[in-house]
């Protein structure tokens, strides 16, 4: 009887680990020092994008017409930046966007950072040492799966790691596969799929850290959550086998 019960013990304890080991997060992180490298968070400007654009300088009316304003309007505006709204441009389908007096530029399959210095060096023929801020005012992230509040998310600020989304979600739930997460990501038109281990600390140091907009978070069942589903639809089958006979025997009893 002694040994039985040590047996079950060990079994317990071997079960425990195991599952132990199927949903924390970064095991090996002591192989890992240092801070993820910020540089690599670089925002690619893609076709449909929605780009809010807002012009300033110290001469605040040598701006107005570059932040969308027509010219006969000019003159009865009251100049103070702070009440100016950030015009909106769609990226087209050929990757340009129509600037007012600049024109068309094209800004697809580049950064961010790549597009405001562009920006800034055109209008510095125009305005006198111009800053130019921008952002993607319909950036969002999906995520999906196993995870307790799936949904789609829209992000104000442009800069989101993968773990900021999983918090938006809620956190996986204690089912989701943390070895196998999929990101799904647009990459010059095409759409790549990235399998991403959440138990390696490798994670901080991917491409994948930080999220590009349109990404498409999908957290899978684990290998025991699927195995209940199986069993439970076994178990759905049998009841309704055995409902269907009853109530066959039931129509022969009452005939």
């Amino acid at each position: 009887m002694k040994k039985i019960n040590i047996a079950i013990v060990s079994l317990l304890l071997f079960c425990s680990c195991a599952s132990k080991k199927d949903v924390l997060y970064f095991q090996d992180i002591e192989n890992y020092s240092g801070q993820p490298n910020i540089s690599k968070n670089q925002i690619i400007i893609k076709k449909n994008d929605k780009l809010a654009i807002l012009v300033s300088a110290e001469d605040e009316r040598a701006v107005i017409p570059f932040n969308g304003v027509p010219n006969n309007k000019i003159n009865n505006l009251e100049v103070r930046s702070d009440h100016i709204l950030e015009p909106e441009y769609i990226v087209n389908e050929a990757g340009y966007i129509i600037f007012p007096i600049l024109g068309k530029l094209e800004v697809a399959n580049k950064t961010k950072t790549e597009v405001v210095e562009m920006l800034e060096n055109k209008l510095a023929t125009y305005i006198k040492k111009p800053t130019v801020s921008l952002r993607i005012s319909n950036f969002k992230i999906s995520v999906l799966g196993e995870v307790n509040k799936p949904g789609l998310y829209p992000i104000e600020g442009n800069r989101l790691t993968i773990l900021e989304a999983l918090s938006l979600a809620g956190d996986m739930t204690i089912r989701g596969k943390r070895k196998d997460v999929l990101l799904i990501r647009e990459e010059n038109g095409i759409a790549t799929y990235n399998l991403i281990d959440f138990t390696k600390g490798n994670l901080f140091y991917s491409p994948f850290y930080y999220l590009q907009q349109n990404d498409v978070i999908v957290v899978g069942p684990n290998n025991a959550q699927v195995q209940q589903s199986k069993n439970t639809l076994k178990n759905i089958s049998s009841i309704s086998g055995i409902l269907s006979l009853i109530v066959s025997v039931a129509a022969i009893l009452t005939r």
